[in-house]
């Protein structure tokens, strides 16, 4: 788990719905645990990660998951990186770490949402 409070770059594109993959956004009136488990349950079985009996599917993708007081956002992952850049749901805030100018230089020459495209479920 990952733990930040700063502003998150992708938000506008979150709360609109453009983001280029399949995910799963629950806008939050507030943080009730009984809500957010409930959400997070939908989400999975949504996503096709879990069935509707609460069990992992045959086929469970990783996941991301981001959560704000404002929302909730769930998106499954093909893959874990690309070009030896690791994705992790900070990436999907707008935020990358990389090890390595190198790294930095080819993610910008990459672009960042196609990275994130191709790094989640279509």
């Amino acid at each position: 788990m990952q733990l930040v409070k700063a502003n998150i770059p992708l938000e506008p594109c979150i709360i609109s719905g453009q983001l280029p993959f399949h995910h799963v956004l629950y806008p939050q009136q507030s943080l009730d645990a009984k809500t957010l488990h409930q959400s997070y349950l939908d989400a999975l079985v949504r996503l096709s990660l879990m069935d509707e009996d609460g069990r992992e599917s045959a086929a469970c993708l990783p996941y991301n998951i981001l959560l704000t007081a404002r929302w909730m956002l769930v998106l499954p992952r093909s893959q874990n990186n690309i070009e030896k850049v690791f994705a992790n749901a900070l990436n999907y805030s707008g935020r990358f770490l990389v090890k390595r100018p190198e790294q930095l230089a080819w993610l910008k020459q990459y672009g960042l949402f196609r990275y994130l495209t191709e790094c989640s479920v279509g």
